[in-house]
Order: C-alpha cells, then sequence, then structure tokens
C-alpha cells in the first residue's frame, strides 16, 4: 500500500470506530506508518450497523464522480465486504473477519 501511496494513489481511511477514538486511532496508525489522506469514522451517536454505515457513508462524503474513481476498497468484515460488493465496489478481502 505504501508504495501505492507513493505513486500518488489517494487512501481513505473509512472506519466503523466512533471519532471520540480519534487520538487512539491517529497515534495506532503513526506507530505503524500508515500513510494516508484522511480519515473518516463514524459518528458518536450513530448506532447504524457498519454494513450500511460504510456504504451510506461513501455516498455522503464523496460525489457520484469521486465514487466512480474508487478503484479499489480494503476490508477485513466479511460482511462488510459483501455490502460494498453488492453496491458495486471492488473489495480485497483482507483479512478472515468475521466478527
Amino acid at each position: 500500500m505504501k508504495a501505492l501511496y507513493e505513486a500518488g494513489k489517494v487512501f481513505i481511511i473509512l472506519t466503523a470506530r466512533p471519532e471520540d477514538q480519534s487520538i487512539v486511532r491517529v497515534a495506532w496508525l503513526d506507530k505503524y506508518n500508515v500513510t494516508y489522506d484522511a480519515l473518516i469514522m463514524r459518528p458518536n451517536s450513530c448506532r447504524e450497523d457498519d454494513t450500511t454505515l460504510k456504504v451510506r457513508q461513501l455516498v455522503t462524503y464523496f460525489t457520484k464522480d469521486q465514487r466512480a474513481r474508487i478503484q479499489t476498497i480494503f476490508e477485513d468484515r466479511r460482511r462488510v465486504v459483501q455490502s460494498l460488493r453488492a453496491a458495486g465496489y471492488h473489495v480485497c478481502h483482507v483479512e478472515e473477519g468475521d466478527f
């Protein structure tokens, strides 16, 4: 992923973790030298299931043209992979996560 970032690809981290955990999440990303352009987190008051949340966040934060340019989404949770694929995205299932 670092090579793709250095080649000019844009990396957006979309997480279902709540915004009040942002300091901990950013520290973890920094500790492991994860390069990214933006971090989008679940609003603290949101209780929406992550299978619908992530698809909705893509629609909320990105224009139709921007969404059409999304080349790949990396996801570890099987049911989120399925919902993103059903929404038309190319998704790499990076880890067997069924939690």
